[in-house]
């Protein structure tokens, strides 16, 4: 395996990584926060902290990821270079617009609810609204895990092609 199959790899096993991380959230961590007793500041002052976290680090995957198919691409010998690694970076980065389309309505009602409820005490009540925003948000990211996982798919079948 020459470098531009070490380099095509690597873009494989970073779209899956990144995609089983962004499922987790979605699977795992969110269910168990809407499951724990808290109030409304407090479940979502967890939330963004869960949020801030994964902005500084998935988007950043996500490019790397992206940029990794496209350097394979580039260094195709094929006449007909396969336009196949270009797909899956953009499916793998297609979660940046589905964010900016699909969650930030959900992601800026949760940020208003924080605000609005920082001064409230962990005793408060009422954290339903709360839970139904962080239960939908968790749909749409499941959604958006997706994206990573297709863009692996696809370029595993560009390289089992070859």
């Amino acid at each position: 395996m020459g470098h531009l199959g070490v380099v095509h790899s690597i873009a494989l096993a970073s779209g899956s990584f990144l995609s089983g991380a962004m499922m987790s959230l979605s699977i795992i961590t969110m269910p168990v926060l809407v499951n724990t007793p808290l109030s409304t500041a407090q479940l979502c002052s967890v939330w963004s902290q869960i949020y801030v976290r994964g902005r500084g680090l998935l988007p950043a995957l996500a490019i790397v990821t992206c940029a990794m198919y496209g350097y394979v691409y580039t260094r195709q010998k094929s006449p007909r270079p396969s336009k196949a690694l270009l797909l899956a970076g953009g499916i793998t980065i297609a979660i940046a617009p589905f964010t900016w389309i699909a969650l930030a309505p959900t992601n800026n009602q949760l940020f208003a609810l924080h605000s609005e409820n920082r001064a409230m005490t962990a005793f408060s009540v009422g954290a339903e609204p709360a839970k139904e925003l962080i239960v939908e948000w968790s749909y749409l990211h499941l959604v958006r895990s997706t994206l990573p996982l297709f863009g692996a798919a696809i370029g595993l079948l560009y390289g089992s092609s070859r």
